[in-house]
């Protein structure tokens, strides 16, 4: 089964090292793709943003696990100094 679900994600421009999110904020919605694999396990990626992963046992924890990685993986970017990618990709279905 495969599922396709935007998470929103919210990050703080200017914000001090003890974490005071006073700043302004933007948010970025990412495409995430959900698959069911055939022993009940879920796995998730984004298109959006390259060597994301999250694999879980049921689709409630690949979500939770898969929102933790990309704030991660995008905050590292952020932190680096390297360009957060911004989403590109939609979804849609096709009844065949």
């Amino acid at each position: 089964m495969l599922v396709r679900t935007p998470i929103r994600f919210y990050w703080h421009a200017g914000c001090d090292q003890t974490g005071d999110r006073t700043a302004r904020s933007a948010m970025k919605d990412y495409l995430v793709i959900y698959e069911q694999a055939e022993d009940g396990g879920w796995g998730a990626h984004s298109p959006d943003v390259d060597g994301v992963f999250a694999l879980g046992q049921t689709r409630a924890e690949v979500e939770s696990r898969m929102a933790e990685a990309l704030s991660a993986h995008l905050a590292h970017l952020r932190a680096s100094g390297r360009p957060v990618p911004d989403p590109h990709t939609d979804a849609g279905r096709v009844a065949a």
